[in-house]
C-alpha cells in the first residue's frame, strides 16, 4: 500500500468515526429529551390528594365535630395520598381497577364506606324536631347526570340509613323561606323535610314530595 492510498483510507476511517459519533450524540440527546418528557408526563399523571373535612356541630353543641373524607384502595391496601390526573389518565378506570372506596370518619363513629366513590359532592345537617340527620351525596367513578342522596342518622356509634333517593348531579335543596322549583329534590317547609325522587319524577311514576323521616 502506497502513502497516497493509506492517507485516503485513514481519511475515510476518520470521517466514518466522526459520523458515528455525531449520530450517537444525536441519538443520546433525543433519548434524553424523550426520557425527560416521559418523566414529566409520569410525574403529572397523579396529583396530591388532600382529605376533605366537613365541620358541623352535629353531636356536640359546644365542640365542633369534623367529618373526614378519605380514599382507601382495596387493591393496594392503604389510604391514598395521590389520585389520577383526570386530564391525562382514564381516572375512572383506575379507580375501579384499584377498587377505591370513599371512607367517612366522624369521631368514634364506625367508618362509613362507599365503594367506587371518589369524593363527597354534598354534605348537610338536617334537623326536624328532635331528629337530626346527615344528607350525603357521593361522587361516583362514573359518567352520569344522576346521583343518589343518602340520609343517615347516627345512633349507637353507627351510621343508620334513614332514606335514599335519586337526584340530578347538580343537587340543590330549598330552605323554608324559598319556594320549591322543579329541580329541587330536598325541601324544608314549616320545619319539616320533604324529598322527591328524580327517577320516579322523570318517568312520571311519582312527581310528589314525600316526608323524609
Amino acid at each position: 500500500m502506497n502513502i497516497k492510498t493509506s492517507s485516503k483510507t485513514i481519511l475515510v476511517l476518520f470521517c466514518t468515526i466522526c459520523l458515528w459519533a455525531c449520530s450517537n450524540n444525536l441519538n443520546n440527546a433525543q433519548n434524553d429529551v424523550e426520557s425527560e418528557i416521559t418523566q414529566n408526563t409520569t410525574d403529572n399523571l397523579f396529583l396530591p390528594y388532600c382529605p376533605q373535612i366537613w365541620v358541623d356541630n352535629y353531636l356536640s353543641a359546644q365542640n365542633q365535630d369534623t367529618i373526614t373524607v378519605l380514599l382507601w384502595s382495596q387493591k393496594q391496601q392503604h389510604y391514598l395520598d395521590s389520585i389520577p390526573n383526570e386530564t391525562l389518565t382514564n381516572a375512572m378506570e383506575w379507580y375501579i381497577d384499584n377498587n377505591v372506596e370513599m371512607v367517612l370518619k366522624l369521631k368514634n363513629i364506625e367508618p362509613l364506606h362507599f365503594q367506587y366513590a371518589t369524593a363527597l359532592s354534598y354534605c348537610s345537617i338536617l334537623k326536624e324536631g328532635e331528629k337530626t340527620a346527615i344528607a350525603l351525596v357521593p361522587n361516583w367513578a362514573q359518567i352520569s347526570n344522576t346521583n343518589t342522596c343518602f340520609v343517615y342518622e347516627i345512633a349507637d356509634e353507627k351510621w343508620n340509613l334513614v332514606n335514599s333517593f335519586d337526584i340530578l348531579t347538580s343537587f340543590v335543596f330549598c330552605d323554608e323561606n324559598e319556594d320549591p322549583e322543579l329541580n329541587q329534590w330536598l325541601i324544608q317547609k314549616n320545619g319539616k323535610w320533604f324529598y322527591k325522587d328524580y327517577t320516579n319524577w322523570v318517568t312520571e311514576q311519582d312527581t310528589c314530595f314525600h316526608p323524609l323521616f
